[in-house]
């Protein structure tokens, strides 16, 4: 598959259905990322990477995305959360709003998403297939099938993984307040998956 064919995206999500409605919920019951939330995720992804280049095009785009996402516009509103994620996806891997990282702070940013709306994620080159399409040619993705696409990829978190997660965010945020790093606890911790990939320093 090519990123300039519309080939490749005819086969990206072959055999899959499109997305049935899931259960609408209030604004409320949904986690939303911030402006700050991205840049952040966009920060850490470019300093783990030594050929980032940092810098942000333009933010005020960037708050548009996580508006559109939450409250919609113009009379369109994604209101499921597969419909959110993909919005997300879509219009932080599309649009360019950053010198660097676009499509990787796209996926990662999605998946925090999924993640603090009870959901996991499993991505895979499918995944960033469609991220390079959406990056040059977001026109031949059908919002319907990649949407429906998202649904077969997440799975619910248990109660408990939710649980472990909310404690673990939480004494994230002590330490960094505190400045505390988790080593003087003597604590293991993974290192935070940028979602980098060798062949995608450009973006």
């Amino acid at each position: 598959m090519t990123d300039e064919t519309d080939d490749g995206a005819s086969d990206l999500f072959d055999g899959v259905e499109r997305a049935e409605s899931d259960i609408v919920g209030d604004d409320d019951e949904f986690w939303y990322p911030t402006v700050e939330d991205i840049v952040e995720i966009h920060d850490a992804i470019i300093a783990e990477d030594p050929e980032g280049e940092p810098g942000i095009e333009d933010r005020d785009r960037i708050q548009y995305a996580v508006d559109y996402v939450q409250h919609g516009m113009f009379g369109e509103k994604p209101e499921t959360v597969h419909e959110k994620a993909f919005a997300l996806v879509r219009l932080l891997a599309s649009n360019h709003w950053f010198v660097d990282g676009n499509k990787r702070t796209a996926l990662n940013t999605t998946n925090l998403f999924y993640i603090l709306n009870g959901y996991e994620l499993e991505y895979g080159q499918d995944l960033r297939a469609m991220l390079k399409l959406l990056a040059v040619r977001e026109d031949i993705i059908d919002r319907d099938v990649a949407t429906g696409y998202l649904a077969e990829q997440t799975e619910e978190l248990a109660p408990a993984t939710m649980w472990t997660i909310g404690i673990v965010a939480i004494a994230e945020t002590l330490f960094e307040e505190l400045g505390i790093e988790p080593a003087d606890f003597d604590i293991e911790t993974d290192s935070d998956d940028t979602g980098s990939d060798p062949d995608d320093h450009n973006d």
